[in-house]
């Protein structure tokens, strides 16, 4: 047996840094800057499945966050889209997905309005020209730093589409993406070599596992036969082939298990071999180096191979996998050869270098335990992130320095107003959701009430008004609670305890409302027609828990197109199942039913992907409860302060004129929905800056949600008053009071403000705050609204609505601003302490 060097303090040596790390200017391991945090967008070619995207990009996300840079990932394939491409049987379906990542990515350019710098993996989308880096570069002029793991600047013909792929793709891309790169991050020096000779700059950082993650396995199970094995790509399975050869020549001297692990489709058989061919699998990738006894990294000897990153070798050393690797590029300087691994070329050295593997165990286990150890201390994770967040630096501060020289850093006025008019589209699909759920049901009640009659109309109205209550209740203030809880979670610690503990408190007063509906119809309090009703729309209160849960993480993922794709199935499973009803069944129930059915559907699409969310937990139940209160609460006395002007009016006033506020009130509450949604859309964004004490972006983003609910208000409002006549006639609205109601509608400018200072209240955490401010709000309208409807009728609504707003208004900005002013003056003291 041979002795392994067991002491890996070499790892430390300069020499040793030098080729990991490569030449690197001053100005990139300069300390992280102190000041506003560091926006940097990502965009990459494939899903986290790519190793690229994910050892490059993704992994260091919580670790850039930690330096005060803020990644969003934007990938341009999908997780399905990925694992579809390079499998001819759904060629179809790869070019559909192609062309509708296109059509994504071009949607997603105004948000690169807001990016300090852009960083691209390999190529922000996979065919075509570099029409996104172009953007970036020449028009936004935003700083663009590319990273390369390959050289893919060398034209290949793909291995499963050959030269057809190539058509798709655009001559020199990755060469003009460098040419106009502020930095470029290589995988090794060779690349770096060809990016420096083009005259740019370029930082080598190898691609590496976290050592904490990627950990041997607890036990030494000498299982036998021993397990031989290799994992990667289709791409790259061709290099493994070349060796099969050796490997039926060992197996007839040794016994040993071969497992392929992401190859796709292998049709070769080893003779005289135990093989096990599966796919690879992301949850699985730890295991499945765990699982081996013995790596084999075979290389070709070409352009392409000298240019790959050696990651499959830093994963075998960090696993603790003794491996034999062709010394090919920067594979050939990775760990320490006889040591850590063994290097073979010909089909003899492979033979004997495998063959010596095998024979004896203990010293495989001695030279996995050295190539661990020797990953601990050469490939710092740490050290990794902090050379990436200094390039990212570096490459804002070249940007600074052109603005400081008088270059026009920002784009023209005809880029930025069409892109921010492009991204309020986000909000469009919050609007519909909300506006949906709240208008079906009324929708439906007409139709009820047309269909059938008056009776079952009654019945429903008062069922669907009782489940309305219900939802709210369930709901207990998540709506709102939730967006920021996953905000706030995907730039900390990833933990959704809270979340599944919410998911908890809505199932238990979901169930409590049930059984209350059930104790009122036991009691006779609830007729058997309603209680049909009641029972069938009780199902929604389980549905709202997941629809809540998958449009709260879209929202924070600004992926609301999926909540228009979630509303217009769900539409579609309603008209279907309405139509069903209607001509089978001719019954109400029938039609509640299929209403159901679409919404079912709708939050099973909200959800999909995103089941890590739908989880129950009993962690501090009682005490989530409690915390939750104030959101809901406010909920709660959001609906009754809509409703008071009708409950009042209704004690004082004919039944006409009750009928007359409803539709005012209806009308504001359609303008008044795209306010709501926006905020709701921002509120994420909100917390997060005020969880990271980031004033600047705070009031940024409120002034951006005022600037778009302000707009929309005035949008409704001019609508209206085109059509006010039509309206007025289709509603049985007198014209006299036309005026009455545009008053009413253009108060909902006051709201937007209420709301917004309510949004930052919540987003400094001052939730309770808020809740005790809604009782005072809310207690101070109730008098007003009463005085002003006894003396002014109809008129008095306004009035009353008018003072009340008002005073609303100030109390809440004054408490927003005192509360803001408290907490960041408190962190400047304590900064300066």
């Amino acid at each position: 047996m041979r002795d392994i060097v067991q002491n890996a303090d070499h790892a430390e040596s300069l020499e040793t840094r030098a080729v990991l790390w490569g030449d690197v200017p001053d100005s990139i391991v300069s300390p992280p800057a102190l000041g506003a945090p560091l926006r940097v967008f990502a965009l990459a070619s494939y899903p986290i499945e790519a190793a690229g995207t994910r050892m490059r990009m993704t992994q260091f996300i919580s670790a850039l966050a930690a330096q005060g840079i803020h990644v969003t990932f934007l990938p341009f394939l999908g997780r399905r889209a990925y694992r579809w491409l390079y499998d001819p049987r759904y060629a179809a379906l790869t070019v559909a997905a192609l062309l509708f990542g296109s059509l994504v990515r071009i949607f997603q350019l105004p948000r690169l309005l807001r990016a300090d710098v852009v960083l691209v993996q390999r190529e922000a989308m996979l065919i075509g020209p570099p029409l996104v880096e172009w953007f970036v570069a020449c028009v936004l002029r935003r700083p663009l730093v590319l990273d390369l793991d390959d050289a893919t600047y060398i034209e290949l013909p793909s291995p499963v589409y050959g030269r057809l792929a190539n058509l798709l793709k655009w001559r020199g891309k990755t060469d003009w993406i460098i040419d106009h790169s502020e930095y470029v991050i290589c995988g090794n020096e060779r690349i770096a070599e060809h990016v420096r000779r083009r005259g740019r700059p370029a930082v080598a950082i190898p691609t590496i596992v976290d050592p904490d993650v990627f950990t041997p396995r607890s036990d030494d199970h000498g299982i036998e036969p021993p397990v031989i094995g290799w994992i990667g790509s289709h791409s790259t399975w061709p290099y493994v082939q070349r060796i099969i050869p050796v490997l039926e020549r060992l197996a007839k001297l040794h016994r040993f298990h071969v497992r392929i692990v992401g190859a796709g489709r292998v049709t070769t058989d080893l003779r005289g071999v135990d093989l096990e061919v599966l796919p690879w699998s992301l949850d699985r990738e730890v295991q499945d180096f765990q699982a081996l006894d013995i790596g084999i990294y075979p290389l070709p000897d070409d352009e392409w191979a000298e240019g790959k990153s050696g990651l499959k070798a830093i994963e075998y050393l960090c696993a603790g996998v003794p491996y034999v690797a062709s010394p090919v590029g920067i594979v050939a300087q990775i760990g320490e050869p006889e040591q850590t691994h063994l290097l073979a070329t010909t089909p003899d050295e492979w033979y004997e270098a495998l063959d010596s593997l095998l024979r004896d165990a203990e010293y495989r286990r001695a030279m996995g335990r050295a190539g661990r150890k020797h990953a601990v201390l050469t490939y710092s994770f740490k050290l990794c992130a902090e050379r990436i967040g200094a390039v990212l630096r570096a490459a804002a501060g070249r940007d600074a320095r052109d603005a400081e020289q008088g270059s026009v850093s920002t784009p023209a006025w005809w880029i930025r107003v069409p892109a921010r008019l492009i991204r309020m589209l986000d909000v469009l699909p919050i609007v519909g959701f909300r506006g949906l759920a709240g208008g079906m049901p009324i929708l439906i009640g007409l139709y009820i009430g047309h269909r059938w009659g008056l009776v079952p109309l009654g019945a429903y109205t008062f069922a669907s008004s009782f489940a309305a209550v219900g939802l709210i209740v369930t709901d207990w203030g998540c709506t709102r609670w939730l967006p920021r809880e996953l905000a706030l979670a995907k730039v900390g610690s990833d933990d959704l305890r809270a979340a599944h503990a919410s998911n908890s408190v809505r199932l238990i007063f979901a169930s409590l409302y049930v059984l209350m509906t059930f104790a009122m119809t036991t009691a006779g309090l609830m007729k058997q027609e309603v209680a049909t009703y009641a029972y069938e729309l009780a199902i929604l209160y389980g549905v709202a828990i997941i629809s809540t849960d998958g449009m709260s993480d879209l929202i924070v993922a600004r992926k609301t197109w999926r909540i228009a794709s979630a509303m217009a199935i769900g539409l579609a499973v309603f008209f279907v199942g309405a139509f069903v009803a209607d001509r089978f069944f001719a019954t109400p129930y029938a039609l509640v039913a299929a209403y159901i059915a679409g919404k079912i559907v709708e939050a099973a699409v909200l959800i999909a992907g995103r089941m890590s969310l739908l989880r129950f937990s009993s962690h501090h139940l009682w005490r989530m409860t409690v915390a939750l209160g104030p959101f809901g609460v406010q909920a709660i006395l959001a609906v009754i302060y809509s409703r008071v002007a009708i409950f009042i009016i209704e004690n004082q006033r004919p039944l006409s004129d009750v009928g007359i506020v409803g539709a005012a009130t209806a009308l504001q509450g359609v303008v008044l929905l795209l306010p709501a949604s926006m905020t709701l859309l921002h509120f994420p964004a909100l917390s997060t800056a005020a969880a990271a004490q980031r004033l600047g972006e705070m009031l940024r983003i409120v002034r951006r949600s005022t600037a778009g609910s302000v707009v929309g208000v005035t949008v409704g409002l001019v609508v209206f008053a085109s059509v006010r006549y039509q309206v007025a006639n289709v509603l049985h609205i007198p014209l006299v009071y036309v005026p009455f109601v545009m008053a009413l509608i253009a108060m909902s400018y006051l709201t937007i403000g209420t709301t917004m200072a309510g949004a930052v209240l919540q987003a400094l955490g001052g939730e309770q705050l808020a809740a005790k401010l809604s009782f005072l709000t809310l207690g101070l309208s109730i008098p007003c609204r009463f005085i002003f409807i006894r003396y002014f009728g109809v008129w008095g609504v306004f009035h009353g609505a008018l003072t009340s707003e008002l005073a609303t208004l100030v109390i809440f900005v004054f408490a927003a601003v005192r509360v803001a002013r408290r907490t960041f003056v408190a962190l400047r003291l304590g900064a300066a302490a």
